[in-house]
């Protein structure tokens, strides 16, 4: 079946997405060329933990007052906004490549600023599209969202190797113009506000409300523990994941000898193959395998390919004698995107599953509150990798640290075998 392109002929709609492909593009060159930019200047893998620390406070504090910003104001307006102000941070970033502590600043206003664009563009969609053409325009938005993930962390690399940093962030910056200006072409997008009678009043009414369906949350999940623990699996996944993240620059560069252009190719491509891969088969296996099963089968999958990437020197000198013409490294090369591409194909295993036993076991109307909380704690767990990678920087060597991650995932998802298997669940 074709997908619908028909919505590209709507221009509202066809500004609106083309201002989300830009930033978002944007956003993700910056954010790992953050990465690797300080990475480079610091050497330490404490500083890269402290970045991705940074970017997580965020969406902890703004993502809600975001909504209630999204409803209370014309939304081409905070569009607008929102673009300029990114431009900014990226001219910032221009200047101050080789500045740790502006990297860390400019990071995590950059991701202050972006919590504000994703309810605006998501609330306007239904403002510029016809209902029969709303599940074609939010199918363009969340491929666009994941392609331009995979293009933005891709090309980070090669594009700092080819033309350095500075021009790659100079890059980042033409496109949020770019964004900018398709969204100056937008409607007005203030119908919403015509429901409003006192804005303000509203929006200080609403903004109360954040804590308290946070609270709500926290209340129902106490209540089924089955819901409490995929969410705290789930929370920690992120976490090593994110943790994984602050040692990639010193595993990949350091330990095993990579380019920064090789990151993109042996680490975030094949990740994003996998994960292709196992999106298509949790759902062709969802009717024959109970979903806890699938958790605890992705957990330990990404278990294991954290445990092996630390035998990756072992295994591929083991591996010579296949082909002894061929040298170490390309085996290496060859273990890493088989590991990374398992990494990738075991996730969707875990998060759809978990998502799914979410929505059937919470009612629609408690849905919102402990969706909400999930996005909350999996953020505050993000914090994990900056305590963590900060404590044993210096003191633990990478591959040790990894080993450690590895472990606990594993621990992870056998508590949850045990737990499952005594519950008598079945998806």
């Amino acid at each position: 079946m074709k997908p619908d392109v028909s919505v590209l002929k709507n221009v509202g709609f066809r500004r609106l997405w083309l201002s989300q492909l830009t930033s978002t593009l944007a956003t993700n060159l910056l954010t790992f060329g953050y990465v690797l930019a300080l990475y480079e200047i610091s050497g330490s893998n404490a500083y890269v933990a402290l970045l991705v620390g940074f970017q997580s406070i965020p969406p902890i504090i703004f993502s809600s007052v975001a909504g209630v910003i999204a409803d209370s104001y014309g939304r081409r307006r905070i569009l607008v906004w929102v673009n300029l102000g990114r431009v900014l941070v990226a001219l910032l970033s221009i200047f101050t490549t080789q500045s740790a502590f502006i990297i860390l600043v400019a990071a995590f206003f950059l991701q202050i600023i972006t919590q504000f664009f994703v309810p605006a563009a998501a609330a306007a969609i239904p403002q510029v599209v016809k209902p029969e053409k709303l599940f074609a325009a939010n199918s363009f938005f969340t491929l666009t969202m994941y392609a331009m993930f995979l293009v933005g962390y891709g090309a980070a690399g090669p594009l700092i190797d080819l033309i350095g940093t500075p021009l790659t962030f100079a890059l980042a910056m033409l496109l949020y113009l770019i964004a900018t200006s398709a969204s100056m072409l937008l409607p007005k997008l203030d119908e919403h506000l015509k429901m409003l009678s006192h804005k303000t009043i509203n929006f200080f009414h609403q903004l109360g409300l954040v804590w308290h369906r946070f609270v709500e949350g926290l209340r129902y999940v106490r209540r089924d523990f089955i819901i409490f623990f995929i969410l705290l699996q789930v929370s920690v996944l992120i976490a090593v994941e994110k943790a994984f993240a602050s040692l990639m620059p010193a595993f990949a560069l350091d330990f095993l000898g990579f380019s920064k252009s090789a990151i993109s190719f042996t680490f975030i491509l094949p990740t994003a193959l996998g994960t292709l891969i196992g999106v298509i088969l949790a759902n062709r296996l969802k009717t024959k395998i109970s979903k806890f099963r699938l958790i605890s089968t992705g957990l330990v999958l990404d278990a294991l390919a954290l445990l092996f990437a630390v035998l990756i020197y072992p295994i591929a000198n083991s591996l010579l004698w296949l082909l002894p013409s061929l040298s170490p490294e390309v085996f290496r090369t060859a273990i890493v995107i088989c590991l990374a591409m398992l990494s990738g194909f075991a996730d969707p295993f875990i998060i759809v599953s978990a998502q799914t036993i979410l929505q059937e076991r919470v009612p629609n109307q408690e849905q919102g509150r402990v969706f909400g909380l999930q996005n909350t704690v999996q953020n505050m767990f993000a914090f994990l990798p900056v305590f963590i990678i900060g404590a044993l920087d210096g003191i633990l060597a990478v591959p040790v640290i990894i080993s450690v991650l590895g472990a606990l995932i594993a621990v992870l998802a056998f508590l949850g075998i045990y737990f499952f298997k005594t519950k008598n669940s079945a998806g």
